[in-house]
């Protein structure tokens, strides 16, 4: 093999990294999460639009009552952050024959009563009116429930050696001695 092939293999094997990456942080980055909940709780949303030089930009825009103040958007999504987080996305939930896991649903239902006695007993102090209290809860869980829902059997994980595999950097990455990090396969 010569420099000018071994420079491009790896070169090759740099591009495949770096799209294998970009598909773990799409999987595993919870900050689009936060920022949706975050949108929901200060009434606003994301727009595109062009500004006078015909550029595509982003800008926030109130589209409703903040659901908090300041001070109360700011905790719950720092309580939230403890929950929905790139750590916590790599556990996991064990199903049953039927695929229902008892664990899944034991961790939704504290969380739930866990989040909603977190805003219960800062209601007042956040800013939160009585009315929008259950909205709150529900709102979230459904974003937080697919999200954790990722968890069951283990198929984050698994994901990651296929994503890995389809590149070639795992097989490369064995035949070369290197440590294996996403077992799926043996090395031969």
């Amino acid at each position: 093999m010569t420099t000018e092939d071994n420079t491009q293999q790896i070169a090759s094997s740099l591009v495949s990294y770096g799209n294998d990456f970009n598909s773990l942080n799409l999987r595993l980055n919870p900050d689009p999460i936060i920022e949706r909940i975050k949108y929901f709780l200060m009434g606003t949303k994301q727009e595109l639009y062009a500004d006078n030089n015909g550029i595509v930009q982003t800008r926030i825009v109130q589209w409703g009552k903040p659901k908090a103040n300041i001070y109360g958007i700011q905790s719950i999504l720092t309580w939230l952050s403890m929950i929905i987080n790139v750590q916590v996305v790599q556990g996991n939930f064990h199903s049953d024959k039927q695929g229902w896991s008892f664990t899944y649903e034991n961790y939704l239902y504290r969380m739930q009563i866990s989040f909603g006695d977190y805003l219960m007993i800062n209601l007042y102090e956040f800013g939160i009116e009585e009315t929008e209290y259950n909205g709150i809860i529900d709102g979230i869980m459904c974003l937080v429930e697919p999200y954790i829902s990722r968890l069951i059997d283990n198929k984050e994980r698994q994901s990651y050696g296929q994503t890995f595999e389809k590149s070639g950097i795992q097989s490369n990455t064995v035949k070369s001695g290197g440590i294996q990090f996403f077992k799926s396969k043996q090395a031969s």
